[in-house]
């Protein structure tokens, strides 16, 4: 039987009948750069589609926000659009409710039809777009989200024109504070369901 023949390593080492190799220093540190990199766009990755919350400036949407096609309104705190994907969905606006509008033989609460029809203009007034929060969908398979129409974030515009009442679920808590604070301003100015 033949033995195999001893051969230097990269660095220049023999050993006998076995080939050992060793990173130089240089190759080394590039070596645990490239994993650290790879770490962190793997924490990223799985960070990121949680719905991270991030700062935006106010009045701004979201760089998370999902351009929707607008349909139509079915009453002050609900729309139906398309999905990216071509889907129609039934979305609940997030951290707000509006007077009901007449339904199923049940007439109209006071400021419901108002709601709605605030609603519908200022949809009208740019692209639609989708803001999610922690849950979703609601127990009855809505989409819940905030909703954008350009810059204007139209749950808190609902409440500040005082068609809107802040009704919060935990764990989708997001805007909140600006949500509380147009409930303020409603309040002060005698606005819509404030009226006195």
């Amino acid at each position: 039987m033949m033995r195999p023949r001893p051969r230097g390593d990269r660095a220049g080492r023999v050993s006998a009948g076995r080939v050992s190799w060793r990173p130089s220093a240089p190759m080394t540190a590039l070596a645990l750069a490239l994993l650290a990199i790879a770490l962190l766009a793997i924490a990223l990755a799985t960070l990121l589609p949680t719905g991270c919350p991030r700062e935006d400036p106010p009045g701004s949407a979201s760089a998370t926000t999902i351009p929707v096609r607008f349909d139509r309104v079915v009453d002050g705190d609900t729309i139906i659009v398309f999905m990216p994907d071509g889907a129609r969905e039934r979305v609940r606006y997030t951290g707000i409710d509006t007077p009901e509008v007449a339904h199923d033989g049940i007439p109209a609460e006071p400021f419901g039809d108002a709601a709605a029809e605030a609603n519908r203009e200022i949809l009208e007034g740019g692209p639609v777009g989708l803001e999610m929060d922690v849950q979703e969908r609601d127990d009855y398979g809505r989409v819940l989200a905030y909703v954008w129409a350009g810059d204007v974030l139209v749950n808190q515009e609902l409440i500040r024109r005082g068609l809107a009442t802040v009704w919060t679920h935990p764990p989708n808590v997001r805007h909140v504070e600006g949500f509380t604070a147009a409930q303020r301003e409603a309040k002060a100015a005698g606005r819509g369901v404030w009226a006195d």
